[in-house]
């Protein structure tokens, strides 16, 4: 079910008349299905054969319910291309498929028990069922909207999905890690808090920038109440759900867990810190001999030392003047020049800023930015020095700032301030006027330049040196740079797109949703009809600290006695593994998602999979090892009748690839595909000249022709609202909602992108390639093996011997991509 949307939704409209306030009673049970406690159920007591285990069981049962019976097994070599493309997303190689022939011909059983042990022990699985789990939470490298900017640090929250799935981290603890790993030193794991998408436009209006924190939390109550309750809890933000038993309260005490959440990046701890850090000490010692060569050569020279990048003071003699500039001819980075503050001391006891607005001062400039903020020059004699109220030029230097004085005053000094993180004065001189001719009183070329001066040596204007003098200078300067910036970022550690964790305000209960209308304050809760976290009382006593909150949340979802989480992972583990699950809303087990199929199997797969200590990998064993999948998926006429869509599993469902399967088979079978696992990712997109730095706003696919791109497709920067060339007409997600289930959708678009891009044409040259260069053995029926796992009978043979003698080995292997045999899985 889609959530409301604040202020448009029909039902706030009926409560601006007053007849739905918000419900002061909780609602403290209900009948339906998934709210009750999971069942302790004994599998039918039937005797087949066909049964190898309790999933089977229920199975059987349900297809004599429907007169209908399963089908015989696969053929092993059709089991173990379904096996690997399941599990691993990349199909078996010939020699892989050969020996498991020759291995199942001895024992199938023990065979196959051998083939399902390789598959989760092989790094390639985590890579393939993560991807699942970043379908439900909409993982994405760009923050969406309108201005879709880069997040450069976001997948380490995806290599943490990668090897948690690898090392079958227990659900459990999968749960407590990705809103809580902050608190157990596994900080890439809360990327989940804020995969979502989120507004990076920043509104100074007050209304509005409520606004923008009430979506990002409603984001993030999103994620957690979907894919690990698989409910619509954010459908309560502005009234009480209508069909599911939550109130508005229940949305608010759940948004409260999060209030201190903020969508920013963070230090990433763990090893890969302890390496940046074991950096530091040469580092700092490498600092500290360069700052004495030119701490001496200042000495030497005579020069003053350097600015400071937040406040500098410039003293000269006492003059008496009605006007003073200041002169600023260049800045440290090339950037037009930004001031805060310009103050002006008078030489007399005590001091007084004699620049001020409030004693009389008036300020003039050059010009000033007209691009939107507040960058007028009245800001610099003001008094107060603010991050948002500045004075930036309109181009670059020279440019000036004149303080006119409503008398003569007698001065001695200036200060000058910036907060701003660019444009800050390097070069500049202080006039004073003086008869009507401006006379120099001080300046910034007798002191030696700061390290973080970006400015070349052709640039630098030292007054009483030679060029020699200032090139050395230069030199030192240019070492001493980017050791401070490394040096800095080091110290800093790595930084990952994780979020951030606040002390929070009071959260309240908001009048349909809107942020300037609060009512009542709500402590940091559960929905009631589900239990609590055990924090009212807490809260009653005083403020609830931040983690606390995330913890008792994590906590209570990984609790056996939630009726839901158990249900909902098996639930998706099962759609995985057979296209559908048997409650086909997979996030929505609420009363407007589906009725189970199989309700008495969910619940006893729920149990044994807390059973096993929440292991993914047993759930995995113990769906794999059933004969119900281990079917044939060979069509019946009288079980379609009955049964179309294959909901009551006659026979294993067929279906074609995932985009990221059939990608990454292709570049397998062509034997390009990179192994390289995790770090940043290889680009999908290319931006526009001329477009902003980082920001993929209308962005450009590439062809992904560069083997830096051939790595598997999860590892790709994933950009959210953008469709990736070829494969993301495959039903492809763009990370724009949360995606449990994906499409199946059949276009033209679909087949002329697997003939024609350039992507598949380029791969088709290499597998022809890697054919030829092969040895030995013919290469048509070498690339039909590849390709499909079998040998090609006469007549296939015999067809495409005939194209590749026409038109090139080439179009061989790009028709063979092509067929339903390589495109499905089966």
């Amino acid at each position: 079910m889609k959530a409301c949307t604040p202020f448009l939704c029909l039902v706030c409209v009926v409560t601006l008349s007053g007849t739905h306030p918000v419900s002061a009673e909780p609602i403290s049970s209900s009948d339906h299905w998934s709210l009750q406690p999971i069942q302790a159920v004994t599998p039918p007591d039937l005797q087949d054969p066909w049964i190898r285990n309790p999933v089977d069981a229920f199975i059987l049962d349900a297809l004599r319910g429907k007169q209908l019976s399963p089908s015989p097994d696969a053929e092993p070599r059709t089991l173990i291309r379904r096996v690997h493309l399941d599990m691993l997303g990349i199909p078996p190689t010939p020699a892989e498929i050969d020996a498991f022939v020759a291995d199942a011909q001895r024992n199938l059983g023990a065979a196959y028990d051998r083939l399902v042990d390789r598959v989760l022990a092989n790094p390639r699985h985590g890579e393939r069922w993560a991807q699942h789990w970043l379908d439900v939470v909409r993982f994405a490298e760009s923050s969406g909207s309108e201005i879709n900017q880069w997040t450069s640090n976001a997948w380490p929250y995806r290599d943490y999905v990668i090897r948690a799935f690898n090392e079958d981290r227990s659900y459990d603890r999968f749960i407590f890690e990705q809103l809580a790993g902050d608190q157990c030193s596994e900080d890439a794991a809360t990327g989940f808090l804020v995969a979502g998408p989120y507004d990076r436009v920043l509104n100074q209006a007050p209304k509005f920038k409520k606004l923008q924190r009430q979506d990002e939390l409603d984001e993030i109550i999103k994620s957690t109440s979907a894919a690990f309750l698989g409910l619509t809890i954010e459908c309560a933000r502005c009234h009480d759900h209508k069909f599911d038993p939550f109130t508005q309260e229940d949305y608010y005490s759940m948004q409260a867990v999060f209030a201190g959440v903020r969508y920013r990046e963070r230090r990433l701890r763990g090893s890969e810190n302890d390496r940046w850090r074991k950096r530091l000490p040469k580092l700092r010692a490498k600092i500290k001999a360069v700052k004495a060569m030119l701490e001496k050569s200042r000495k030497l020279l005579g020069l003053r030392p350097p600015i400071d990048l937040e406040e500098t003071e410039e003293r000269f003699d006492e003059v008496e003047t009605t006007s003073l500039r200041f002169v600023i001819e260049s800045t440290t980075d090339a950037a037009v020049a930004h001031l805060d503050e310009l103050e002006v001391w008078s030489a007399t006891e005590p001091p007084q800023n004699v620049a001020l607005a409030a004693n009389g001062a008036r300020v003039s400039s050059s010009g000033h930015s007209r691009g939107g903020g507040a960058k007028h020059p009245d800001y610099v004699i003001d008094g107060k020095r603010q991050v948002d109220n500045f004075w930036k030029a309109e181009k670059l230097g020279p440019v000036w700032l004149k303080i006119d004085f409503p008398h003569a005053v007698s001065i001695d000094r200036i200060v000058w301030a910036t907060r701003q993180p660019k444009g800050i004065p390097a070069d500049y001189r202080v006039e004073v006027l003086k008869e009507e001719s401006w006379i120099r009183v001080a300046h910034s070329r007798d002191r030696v330049p700061h390290h973080f001066d970006q400015r070349k040596t052709d640039d630098l204007h030292l007054e009483g040196l030679t060029p020699d003098q200032t090139g050395h200078i230069a030199t030192l300067l240019g070492q001493l740079g980017p050791l401070q910036k490394e040096y800095g970022r080091l110290e800093e550690g790595p930084q990952a797109f994780l979020g951030v964790f606040e002390e929070p305000e009071a959260t309240y209960v908001l009048n349909r949703g809107d942020p300037t209308q609060p009512l009542k304050a709500v402590a940091p809760d559960a929905p009631t009809i589900l239990g609590n976290l055990q924090l009212r009382e807490l809260a009653k006593n005083g403020d609830v600290p931040e983690a606390k909150r995330r913890v008792a949340l994590a906590s209570w979802l990984g609790d056996p006695s939630n009726p839901l989480t158990a249900r909902v992972l098996v639930n998706r583990l099962w759609h995985a593994h057979f296209g559908i699950g048997l409650v086909d809303t997979p996030s929505d087990f609420g009363t407007k998602g589906s009725l189970p199929t199989h309700p008495e199997l969910l619940d006893w797969l729920a149990r044994d999979f807390m059973r096993s200590g929440w292991s993914l990998k047993h759930v995995h064993r113990r769906i794999l090892g059933s004969s119900t999948y281990r079917q044939a998926s060979t069509p019946r006429v009288r079980a379609l009748q009955v049964d179309a869509g294959t909901r009551w599993l006659w026979r294993f469902p067929p279906r074609r690839l995932a985009a990221e399967v059939l990608r990454d088979s292709i570049l397998s079978t062509s034997g390009a595909l990179s192994l390289t696992m995790y770090g940043p990712g290889f680009a999908f997109f290319k931006r526009h000249k001329g477009q902003e730095k980082n920001t993929f706003a209308d962005a450009i696919p590439k062809e992904q022709l560069e083997p830096d791109s051939w790595r598997r497709m999860i590892y790709g920067t994933k950009v959210r609202q953008e469709t990736v060339a070829v494969f993301g007409n495959f039903d492809c997600p763009d990370a724009g909602q949360m995606t449990p289930s994906r499409s199946r959708s059949t276009t033209p678009i679909q087949a002329l992108g697997m003939l024609n891009s350039p992507f598949t044409n380029h791969q088709a040259n290499v597998f022809a390639n890697r054919v030829r260069g092969s040895g030995g053995g013919d290469d048509v029926r070498r690339a039909f093996t590849i390709a499909t796992g079998r040998t090609p009978t006469d007549e296939e043979f015999r067809r495409l011997r005939s194209l590749a003698r026409e038109h090139g080995l080439e179009q061989v292997c790009r028709v063979l991509w092509n067929t339903n045999e390589f495109l499905f899985l089966q």
